[in-house]
């Protein structure tokens, strides 16, 4: 090989090098502008931790729906799928998320209405929920019935108190150590979830602990530091993602969660909201 071609090679790259390295610096800039965004709307609007807060007269939205749907107007379908960690960490912040989902699912609505098509199913809502890797020394495990890993708690439905029902049901516990099964909850609302064929597609990660894995879980306590005990890889997840076309956001409740961000922003566009959700100080999250 002569030295010019192999300069050429060295140069191309680098070149190639850098512009992976410029379009992951990008999505993950990208994914903080809904996050000021998410800042500035949420501190405008009622307070959602008071107990007379009504979601539905809340004026001022959580998430500017028309953005998400790209002020397309020739929509058929939208799928909304939120993606729950449900281990006892999230426990003190529930209420407030559970506030927070009915209110985003009110603005998608209010947004939808404004369109012609009147079709009753436009709008379909499903909900997954992940804890932790099971093992046989965990006690929660031995004496609870939802010691599911990953579990669909609500497949897309467009009946409003079928969803609200499942979403009043769910308990937050269990969970061991701090890092989670993410890449479980993730790859089953991704590859599991019946997403219908002409919709637009949206995920919503509700999440305050990062996966298993070294490159994922920003220092936090994990039993499983060479990654998901199943075996799932992020990269694969997040391609799948990109390739159906699913807007994904993460909804972000603690910092530990940024190492998380920006691998998963090598592979897919990620969106990152961090709505002013209160903890309820008289419930435990210590795992």
């Amino acid at each position: 090989m002569s030295e010019n071609n192999s300069n050429n090679e060295n140069e191309n790259s680098e070149n190639d090098e850098n512009n992976n390295n410029s379009i992951t610096s990008n999505l993950y800039k990208q994914s903080k502008i809904k996050s000021n965004e998410s800042k500035r709307e949420i501190t405008k609007s009622s307070d959602p931790h008071d107990d007379s807060y009504d979601s539905e007269k809340d004026p001022v939205s959580v998430i500017i729906f028309d953005s998400e749907i790209n002020f397309l107007t020739d929509i058929e379908y939208v799928d909304i799928v939120f993606v729950l960690d449900t281990t006892n960490s999230m426990a003190p912040f529930f209420k407030g998320i559970k506030r927070f989902i009915r209110k985003l699912i009110n603005d998608a609505k209010k947004t939808l209405s404004h369109y012609k098509n009147t079709n009753v199913d436009m709008l379909k809502i499903g909900i997954v929920g992940y804890k932790d890797h099971i093992n046989s020394n965990d006690s929660y495990a031995s004496k609870n019935d939802d010691n599911y890993v990953s579990k669909i708690l609500c497949d897309l439905t467009g009946n409003n108190n079928e969803f609200k029902d499942s979403l009043f049901q769910i308990k937050c516990n269990g969970g061991g150590d701090e890092a989670e099964a993410v890449l479980d909850g993730l790859n089953l609302a991704t590859n599991g979830i019946k997403w219908r064929e002409n919709s637009l597609k949206y995920i919503y990660h509700v999440c305050d602990k990062p996966p298993h894995g070294s490159e994922l879980n920003g220092n936090v306590n994990d039993d499983n530091k060479n990654g998901c005990p199943c075996g799932l890889k992020h990269k694969e997840i997040l391609e799948e993602i990109r390739c159906k076309y699913i807007e994904y956001t993460v909804i972000m409740l603690d910092s530990c969660l940024e190492n998380m961000i920006e691998a998963f922003s090598k592979y897919s566009k990620i969106d990152v909201m961090q709505p002013n959700i209160k903890k309820d100080k008289n419930i435990s999250g210590k795992q």
